[in-house]
């Protein structure tokens, strides 16, 4: 038992201490991209929702950074007379082009989200989020 724990502990300060280079995608109007930004976001909306976020950045540079993001959010609604928001589902797709190397990051979510109404005027809502992403660097053909 204790060597389990020895282990653990081990494996845990080993991941304390390991580096990740990554960038995240930058968006100028971030409440536009809710459910990149949180998947609890998800349980806000009342009515089923479409948002759409593209950014190019340095235009000036030979080859721009441009980053695109799209979610759908649909709310979920309890039945009955009492028809209170309990939360809901959203599915968000996004694709980032970092400059010259045409570094390409392209990676799609789905979200859920559910109220915990705590009186009339409060409530706390808690989200989950599974998703995948992948990323390439593509070398354009040089003929020299």
């Amino acid at each position: 038992m204790k060597t389990n724990n020895f282990f653990l502990i081990l494996v845990l300060f080993g991941l304390t201490f390991t580096k990740a280079f990554a960038q995240d995608a930058v968006f100028s109007q971030y409440y536009s991209s809710s459910l990149y930004l949180n998947p609890a976001m998800a349980g806000l909306e009342p009515f089923t929702t479409f948002s759409s976020n593209h950014r190019t950045q340095w235009g000036s540079i030979t080859t721009p950074y441009v980053t695109s993001q799209a979610s759908l959010i649909a709310p979920i609604y309890a039945k009955g007379v009492d028809a209170t928001h309990r939360g809901g589902v959203g599915i968000s797709f996004y694709n980032d082009r970092a400059g010259g190397l045409n570094f390409n990051t392209t990676g799609a979510n789905v979200n859920a989200a559910y109220n915990l109404h705590l009186s009339s005027l409060h409530m706390l809502t808690f989200g989950a989020q599974l998703g995948f992403a992948m990323g390439a660097a593509i070398r354009p053909y040089s003929w020299v």
